[in-house]
């Protein structure tokens, strides 16, 4: 994953996101059935999506150029013998015990600030762009919501790709 450049998949959920909240008809014709309460699901998923993103693109960062073991080698997992392992979604625990959390702790409050600002911000520009969509708190605490559910999920998920 090394030609990767940073932070480009948070760029592309971002850029993806903004067309979909800001453009006035951005899936034209679709006819999806919905359900009531179908938009705070899609609100929650696009910026659990961006939380996700930014976590991913700023452990490559930090594993490229500053991690405080840059040589460290990631250990592979390996269950115990005498007890199956099962995956941790517990945020307060590394992966691994000889693995230390590689993000550094403004990097961690940013990525969680940086969805939620978003999401806060885009409601404010839907209602001053008078495109037919408004600001409603609801969507910004779906915002939040899908944000919180992402921490736990992302990092399980990260914890365990070969990033380096």
């Amino acid at each position: 994953m090394t030609h990767i450049k940073p932070f480009i998949f948070s760029a592309i959920v971002l850029t993806a996101i903004l067309w979909l909240t800001l453009s006035p008809d951005p899936l034209p014709d679709n006819d999806l059935p919905l359900f009531e309460g179908m938009d705070k699901i899609v609100h929650a998923c696009m910026f659990g999506g961006l939380y996700f993103a930014l976590r991913f693109d700023l452990t490559l960062w930090t594993r490229r150029h500053g991690n405080t073991h840059p040589n460290a080698p990631i250990p592979p997992h390996q269950p115990s013998p005498s007890r199956p392992s099962r995956p941790s979604l517990s945020p307060s625990r590394p992966s691994h015990p000889s693995q230390p959390s590689t993000l550094p702790l403004g990097g961690r409050i940013a990525i969680i600030a940086i969805p939620i600002i978003a999401g806060g911000a885009i409601e404010l520009l839907q209602e001053s762009m008078a495109m037919g969509r408004g600001c409603e708190f609801a969507d910004f605490l779906a915002d939040i919501a899908g944000v919180v559910i992402a921490i736990p999920i992302s990092r399980a998920i990260i914890a365990r790709l070969p990033l380096r």
